[in-house]
């Protein structure tokens, strides 16, 4: 599986946008904030080259959670392993925008 999700392929690397904008979608119906949400898009896209910290940026708000997230990894990302800190993120996001959701919803 490494290869395929890794695979710079012009195909594979098309359909990994292609996946990318309907998982941003989802974050974004789901109220996760949008910078967050634009930074896994540029990480889905660059197919494991490129760290959540390096796409996020040294100013980003949510660089603790980048952090975290890249000692897990690419390939725990891809297989759902998430890093706890990502569920309160998104409990913050949701209180935020006063959404009836709850991160277990």
């Amino acid at each position: 599986m490494s290869h395929i999700t890794r695979c710079q392929e012009e195909g594979r690397a098309q359909m990994r946008t292609e996946s990318a904008h309907v998982v941003a979608q989802w974050l974004l119906d789901t109220y996760m904030d949008e910078d967050l949400v634009e930074g896994f898009m540029d990480y889905i896209i660059a197919g494991g080259t490129k760290q959540l910290v390096e796409v996020l940026g040294d100013d980003s708000e949510y660089l603790e959670y980048a952090e975290e997230h890249d000692r897990l990894g690419w390939d725990c990302f891809l297989e759902g392993r998430i890093s706890h800190s990502l569920l309160e993120t998104q409990r913050d996001c949701l209180h935020r925008a006063g959404a009836y959701m709850t991160i277990k919803t």
